[in-house]
Order: structure tokens, then C-alpha cells, then sequence
């Protein structure tokens, strides 16, 4: 599992953002290689038709990996059909139109996996059962047949067909910042109309945090209230947060921010050292070591004016008051420990 969230910064604008750190084995063994969250369509398709968009899974990697790569793959597979017939086209899928195509890409993927195992447990096909070829009232294996059918009654060996979520965001110069939501456990998918969504196994510490952060906005109201930089701030907390408490969170984080800026959409993806530093700024933040008006400095310098990182660094280091006991915060040491 992990922790997958989406904001909205205004209407066009917004941020999507995860962990890196997945389980793969029995042992629950930990590898920080995850990339859970990535941009779907391909920038020569982003800058023509100003539209972007990225996904984000949580659940089975693996599967999130497979439901990614086929949303970039058909998006562009269409991109080429229809440059075949008419070259100069004006128009082409909405945001609206992609977070469709990414459902059905996420059905069919459940029915790939699903027939697999009933082929190889059973010598059947979903076909066969929803066509009644196959009888399911007299077959001794009646029950075990619905446990991989069913989304609410699978099997271990299921699960992690069944145990996936994703989020879908973006933003379009005709739709504004957009955040879809998808279940493969409810077989469903709508759009969402607050600011924020948080999925995975670390939305229990998320969700409190953004639910403390935006409970008196009117939903897509949030630009009235708060800067950008403030909105990321309280989401990079969020996701700390759940990488402190949650065991199914950690690793680097990646950050994907989405902006309209002179009839461009812009898209930029924080997964490196940048991001976490980011993570290293709000960890200080809320150990009170310090202030916040340092942390929105590096944080709208490093996000959304692009300061070069080592200016920024140099920066932090010399304008705080300790640096020797941060330092060794930002090492593992545990504050009451650290002598000043």
C-alpha cells in the first residue's frame, strides 16, 4: 500500500503527490523503487493540445505499473490514428474523455487478470460464467469460483487484483485542475469535487490532516483562502505524517505539480533530491526547529519559481539558528537526545 493524494491549488492548478516504498515478498520486506505516480500523457500531446494528466495507484505495483503504461500507450496509440486521417485537428480528449478511457483500461486489465486465474484454477473463462456455459449450481467449486469473482468476497490470491485504487488528476485550459477518483474493488469511478483526495494505507493520518486544513473552504474555494505554496506545505505534512506512523509509507517522495502559466500547461516532476528536501523542510517545521516563513521561502522557491537548489540549500543552512542540532535531526537522532 502507500499514500496517493491530489490537490487543488485553484482551478488551474494542483499537485499530486506519493511515497516510493512497497512490500515484496511474504516477510513484508521493504524497497524504495516504487514509482506510483506518473504523468500519462506524452508531451508532444501536453503541448499541443494544453491538456496533461497523470495517474496514481495503490494497491499491487505491479498492476499499477501495468494500468499506467497502457493509459500513456493508448492515449498516444489515438494521438497517431488521428494524425493519419487529419494532421492539422484542433481538438482531441478531454480530461473528461481520459479519466473514461482510464476506467476501461482498468476494467479490462481486472478481466485479463481475473480470466488468468480462473483458466489456470478452473479451465473456464468470465465469458463462460457470464454466458452460463458453465453450471454454476451443480459445481462442487461454486464457492470458490465466487470468491475470485466477486470484489467483495475474493480470496487471498485475488487480492491483489481487487486491492487496487487509483487517482487520476490534471488539468486542461478548457477544464481547469480536475481529480478523478477509481475503485477496483467497487468496479467504479467519479470525479471529485473537494480539494484534495487521499488513497492508501496511509489516507488514515492524511485525511485528518487535510480534513483539519480545509474544513471551513466551501469546496473550490481554496484559492480564496490560501497561496499555493501554503496548500503544498500542509500536503507534504500530510504525507510526513503517514510515513512517521503508517508502516506501509516511506522513501522518497514524488510531487507532481500541475500549473496554467501564459496559455501553457505545465507540468514538473520532483522525485529526487529536491523532493527531499522538501520533506526535510516540513519535518523541521513541525518540530518547531524552524519558522514558517523559512519553509515557505524554500518551498515556493524550490516548487514554483525555480531557484537553483544548491542557491536554495546554502540558504537554509545559514538562516537557521542551530545548524549543528538540525543537522543531526535530520540524521535520526531523536531530539531529547541531542545536546544543543
Amino acid at each position: 500500500m502507500t499514500s496517493i493524494n491530489a490537490i487543488r491549488f485553484n482551478e488551474y492548478s494542483g499537485a499530486m503527490i506519493c511515497d516510493e516504498q512497497r512490500h515484496w515478498n511474504e516477510d513484508r520486506l521493504k524497497i524504495f523503487a516504487a514509482e506510483k505516480i506518473k504523468i500519462v500523457v506524452p508531451d508532444v500531446i501536453r503541448k499541443k493540445f494544453k491538456i496533461s494528466a497523470a495517474y496514481g495507484n495503490t494497491g499491487t505495483s505491479t498492476i499499477g505499473d501495468e494500468i499506467r503504461l497502457n493509459i500513456k500507450r493508448k492515449i498516444y496509440q489515438l494521438y497517431l490514428k488521428m494524425s493519419d486521417h487529419n494532421n492539422q485537428f484542433d481538438k482531441f480528449l478531454s480530461l473528461n474523455d481520459i479519466a473514461k478511457l482510464t476506467f476501461e483500461i482498468i476494467l479490462n486489465i481486472k478481466n485479463k487478470h481475473i480470466n488468468n486465474e480462473l483458466k489456470h484454477l478452473f479451465n473456464i473463462t468470465l465469458e463462460d460464467f457470464i454466458s452460463n456455459k458453465f453450471d454454476l449450481n451443480s459445481n462442487p467449486l461454486a464457492q470458490d469460483i465466487d470468491k475470485i469473482i466477486n470484489p467483495h468476497q475474493f480470496s487471498n490470491n485475488i487480492g491483489p487484483i481487487y486491492g487496487n485504487a487509483g487517482i487520476l488528476a490534471g488539468c486542461s485550459l478548457d477544464e481547469g485542475f480536475q481529480i478523478f477518483k477509481y475503485s477496483l474493488r467497487e468496479l467504479k469511478w467519479e470525479i471529485v469535487y473537494d480539494d484534495f483526495l487521499s488513497l492508501g494505507s496511509g489516507s488514515d493520518l492524511t485525511n485528518i490532516i487535510y480534513s483539519n486544513f480545509y474544513k471551513f473552504i466551501t469546496p473550490g474555494k481554496i484559492a480564496n483562502l490560501y497561496e499555493p505554496t501554503d496548500i503544498l506545505i500542509n500536503a507534504l505534512l500530510a504525507v510526513y505524517k503517514a510515513s512517521q506512523f503508517n508502516r506501509g509509507v516511506g522513501g522518497y517522495f514524488n510531487i507532481i505539480i500541475f500549473q496554467r502559466k501564459d496559455n501553457k500547461i505545465l507540468v514538473q516532476d520532483f522525485n529526487d533530491h529536491r523532493s527531499y528536501f522538501a520533506v526535510e523542510i516540513v519535518k523541521c517545521l513541525d518540530s518547531n526547529l524552524i519558522n514558517y516563513k523559512l519553509a515557505k521561502f524554500i518551498i515556493e522557491n524550490l516548487f514554483f519559481i525555480g531557484t537553483d537548489f544548491q542557491q536554495l540549500y546554502e540558504h537554509f543552512w545559514s538562516s537557521v539558528d542551530n545548524p549543528h542540532h538540525i543537522h543531526k535531526f535530520l540524521r535520526g537522532y531523536n531530539l531529547l537526545n541531542i545536546s544543543t
